[in-house]
């Protein structure tokens, strides 16, 4: 935008310059003057809007981009995303005192009892530790087992709030569909899992239903 008003500027000049000095022999050229001071006053103007415009949506593009790198950072460095995303991608988790909950190859916790991870209520949780007892809980004490459930259950809360913060942002104009696309893997496990759905519905999440993405 700048570079249009120099151009003009040079342009319109000489004829500025030629117009004064005719003014010093002839009466009457003052209005004419002034005239090529107007046009150029105007197209100055129509200039350093435009620029004013420019560096406006410039600043905005910078600021989303630098959001976007934020959130996407948040979400593939979070040390409490990713028991959820691990058993989301169909991995599994085991707890011990001694390291906490760990991703694994063969833990306890999976997709196989993640109705237990999100159950609704205390009394739900317990009828379902007793179906699965035998089956994948009978190395762990009760004490270590709630600890489990603990942190299986703030990593799925944590995990389904940021994707509620993604509703926040899009729906504001602040993330694209496109953009929204990098958090898609997550996004389809989520929600082609009946337990995780009925979950959401239980208490209200709307992302699964929400977030608009470009589908790769």
């Amino acid at each position: 935008m700048m570079k249009i008003f120099y151009f003009l500027f040079f342009i319109t000049t000489p004829f500025f310059m030629f117009n004064y000095a005719f003014a010093e022999e002839h009466n009457g050229a003052l209005e004419i003057n002034l005239e090529y001071l107007a046009i150029l006053a105007g197209f100055s103007g129509i200039a350093t809007f435009g620029w004013g415009i420019y560096q406006y949506r410039q600043v905005r593009l910078d600021k989303r981009k630098e959001l976007f790198l934020e959130i996407t950072k948040e979400f593939d460095t979070s040390k409490e995303f990713l028991p959820a995303k691990k058993i989301l991608d169909g991995w599994t988790a085991a707890y011990s005192v001694e390291k906490g909950l760990q991703p694994s190859v063969t833990g306890q916790f999976s997709k196989n009892n993640i109705d237990w991870i999100l159950s609704k209520g205390y009394k739900h949780r317990k009828d379902l530790e007793n179906k699965y007892k035998e089956k994948y809980f009978q190395n762990l004490k009760s004490d270590d087992l709630d600890e489990s459930w603990r942190l299986l259950r703030e990593s799925f809360d944590a995990l389904f709030d940021f994707y509620e913060r993604l509703v926040y942002l899009q729906e504001n104009k602040r993330i694209t569909k496109k953009e929204m696309a990098y958090f898609e893997y997550y996004l389809e496990l989520a929600k082609k899992d009946k337990n995780v759905i009925s979950f959401l519905v239980t208490y209200k999440f709307s992302w699964h239903k929400d977030l608009k993405y470009d589908k790769k």
